[in-house]
C-alpha cells in the first residue's frame, strides 16, 4: 500500500512536471498548467527550507527530486523571456544563451543555498558536536574537586584537579585530542565551518541567585576559571573580550577576586543594562547577550522551591534579565508557555550559545534554591561533577537523573513527572534532545542521549583520545556503560533508512506511552510529524 502511494506522488510531482516540460519545450504545449508552476514555486521553497540550513540533504531522494523541479522551472521561466526577443537571435545563438540560462540557474540555486546556509548557521543553535551522533553530554567525576563547602570561593574547590576535569571534558565532547582542537571544532560547528576569529565576544552566565550570602550553593570561581584557562590561554581569546556575568545579581567579592587575580582583565559583570526583548510581556534581557558573539551558560546542580522543583540550564537565564520576577507569573506551568522555555527560545540566547558546562562540584537534592550544600539539603557524598555539553535539555535530562537518583531527594513522584514534562515540551520546541532513564532506574543509559562518563580517569561511552590531560585515577569505581542509538533509528541497526521510516508509518497517530523503537524519536510519547523531522535530519547517516 505505501509502495503505490509512493509510485503516484512520484508519477505526479515529477514524472508529470519533466514530461510537460518536454511538450513546453520542444513547442508542442504553449502554456504550463497550474500543476507546473505550483510544483516549481513549492520545489524551490521546500529546497531552500530543506537544504539551505543542511546541504547534506540534497544527497536525500526528495531533496533530488526538489533540485531538479527547481532546475526545470528556472530554465522555462528564463525562456519566456527569452522568447521576448528571440527573433532577433539566430539559431546558434539560441543554443549558446539556453545553455548559459541553464547554468546561470544551477548558479543562482547553488549562490541561493549557499548564502541562506551559512546566514542560518550564522545565528543557529547546534545541539551535536561535529562527528557525534545524537545530542552528546560529558559528565566527569573526581573525586578531590570538592575540598568542603564554606564560604571561600578560593578554598572550597581544588582549582587544578577542576581544570584537568574541564579538558577532559571538552576533548571528549568532541572527541578531539586537544583543548585547542577541540575548542576549534565546537567553534566550526557553531559557525557552519567557520573558526574563531580574533575579537569575537563571549558572554558567560554564571548563577547567583544566592549572592547575597556566601554560604549558599552560588557559582564557583575555580569552575568558571577552568574554563576560562581553555578560552584564554589555549584558543588565545583576550580577557578583555570575554564578561562573565548575572544582570539581576551582583558578585561576592570572594568570587571576583579569585578570577581576577587569575585573569586579570575579565570583564565581570560590567554590563547589567538591559535592551533586548525577552519575550515574556515587557521585561527585557541584558544587552551583554546582544553585544557578544557567544554564550556559554553555566547552570548549578541544584533543586528549586516547589514551584519549579529545579533550577538549571533552563532557569538560569532568568539572571540574563535585571527582573526575574517579571518571570515568575509563568514558570510555574510546566506548558510550552513557560517562561523558561519562551526566555531560552529568545535569538540572543538560543542561537548563541555554542556550549553549557553544569557545574556540580556540590549540589543540592532537596529544599530550596536557597539551601546549603554542605548541608542536610545538600548531596553527600559530595558530587565532584562537570556536565558539559552543546545541548542545555541534554545535559540537564542527565543532571535531573542525577538527582533523581540521590536517596531522600525531592526530585520524585510527582515532583519529577512535572520536572520531565517541562523539559518533554522545552524539546518540542526546539531547545534541544530530552531523554530520562528514570523507567530504568536511573542507570544512565539513553536511547536519544550520547552520554559520556569519566570516573576518576576512566572513560566509558566513546574511545578515549590520544594526548588528553586526565587527573591520577584515585579509586577504581567503574563506570556505567552508555547505550547510544542514532536519533531516527528505530530498528537500532545502525542506519537510518526506509526501514526506519515504515516503522514510523506504522505507528504514526500513537498519542501516548510510544516509544523510540515505535518512532517516537523526540520522547513526547507520541508518533507524529515531529518525529519525521527528526527521521529525515538523520536519513543517511
Amino acid at each position: 500500500m505505501k509502495e503505490k502511494i509512493f509510485l503516484k506522488i512520484r508519477s505526479l510531482f515529477f514524472e508529470r512536471v519533466h514530461d510537460e516540460a518536454k511538450l513546453l519545450h520542444k513547442g508542442i504545449k504553449k502554456n504550463p498548467s497550474f500543476l507546473f508552476i505550483l510544483v516549481g514555486i513549492a520545489s524551490i521553497i521546500w529546497l531552500l527550507l530543506r537544504s539551505a540550513r543542511k546541504p547534506s540533504r540534497l544527497s536525500y531522494p526528495c531533496q533530488r527530486v526538489a533540485s531538479a523541479n527547481s532546475i526545470i522551472f528556472i530554465s522555462w521561466v528564463g525562456s519566456v523571456f527569452l522568447s521576448i526577443f528571440s527573433r532577433r537571435i539566430r539559431s546558434s545563438g539560441k543554443i549558446l544563451v539556453r545553455g548559459g540560462l541553464m547554468l546561470f540557474s544551477v548558479a543562482l540555486l547553488y549562490i541561493a543555498l549557499k548564502t541562506v546556509y551559512v546566514y542560518y548557521n550564522h545565528f543557529n543553535f547546534v545541539p551535536y558536536a561535529v562527528g557525534q551522533t545524537g545530542s552528546r553530554v560529558v559528565w566527569v567525576k573526581q573525586d578531590g574537586a570538592a575540598t568542603g563547602w564554606s564560604s571561600n570561593y578560593a578554598t572550597r574547590v581544588n582549582g587544578n584537579i577542576v581544570d584537568s576535569m574541564m579538558d577532559t571534558a571538552i576533548t571528549r565532547l568532541t572527541g578531539q585530542s586537544t583543548v585547542k582542537a577541540a575548542w576549534s571544532q565546537l567553534f566550526k560547528n557553531h559557525n557552519g565551518g567557520r573558526d574563531y576569529q580574533a575579537g569575537e565576544t563571549f558572554a558567560i552566565k554564571v548563577n547567583f541567585n544566592n549572592s547575597y550570602d556566601s554560604n549558599l550553593i552560588n557559582a564557583n570561581s575555580k569552575v568558571v576559571n577552568a574554563l576560562l584557562r581553555q578560552l584564554i590561554v589555549e584558543v588565545g581569546v583576550k580577557p578583555t573580550d570575554i564578561s562573565v556575568y548575572d544582570v539581576s545579581r551582583s558578585f561576592p567579592s570572594g568570587f571576583s577576586s579569585d578570577i581576577s587575580s587569575r585573569f586579570p582583565g575579565v570583564r565581570l559583570n560590567t554590563d547589567r543594562s538591559v535592551c533586548v526583548s525577552s519575550g515574556v510581556g515587557s521585561a527585557q534581557l541584558g544587552c551583554v547577550l546582544q553585544n557578544s558573539k557567544y554564550l556559554i551558560n553555566m547552570p548549578l546542580l541544584k533543586v528549586h522551591g516547589d514551584g519549579v522543583k529545579v533550577s538549571m540550564s533552563l532557569k538560569n537565564h532568568f539572571g540574563s534579565s535585571n527582573s526575574p520576577s517579571s518571570f515568575h507569573s509563568t514558570m510555574y506551568t510546566n506548558s510550552r508557555t513557560s517562561s523558561q522555555i519562551v526566555i531560552n527560545k529568545q535569538p540572543v540566547i538560543k542561537n548563541k550559545t555554542i556550549l553549557v558546562v553544569g557545574d556540580g562540584i556540590y549540589g543540592t537534592k532537596k529544599g530550596k534554591e536557597t539551601s546549603n550544600p554542605g548541608g542536610s539539603d545538600g548531596i553527600i557524598p559530595y558530587p565532584n561533577s562537570i556536565f558539559v555539553s552543546t545541548d542545555p535539555i541534554a545535559l540537564d535530562s542527565v543532571m535531573i537523573d542525577y538527582i533523581a537518583s540521590q536517596p531522600d531527594t525531592k526530585i520524585s513522584g510527582t515532583n519529577l513527572s512535572w520536572v520531565q514534562t517541562l523539559y518533554q515540551n522545552a524539546a518540542a520546541e526546539g531547545l534541544g534532545t530530552f531523554d530520562t532513564s528514570a523507567d530504568t532506574n536511573f542507570d544512565f543509559k539513553y536511547d536519544k542521549i550520547n552520554l559520556v562518563r569519566c570516573v576518576n580517569g576512566s572513560c566509558s561511552g566513546s574511545p578515549l583520545p590520544t594526548s588528553v590531560s586526565t587527573p591520577t585515577p584515585t579509586s577504581t569505581t567503574t563506570p556505567i556503560p552508555t547505550s547510544v542509538r542514532k536519533p531516527g533509528d528505530a530498528n537500532n541497526d545502525g542506519k537510518v533508512d526506509g526501514l526506519d521510516y515504515v516503522i514510523w508509518v506504522d505507528n504514526y497517530g500513537i498519542t501516548s506511552g510510544a516509544k523510540f523503537s515505535l518512532g517516537d524519536f523526540n520522547g513526547d510519547g507520541k508518533v507524529d510529524g515531529l518525529d519525521y523531522v527528526i527521521w529525515v535530519d538523520n536519513y543517511g547517516s
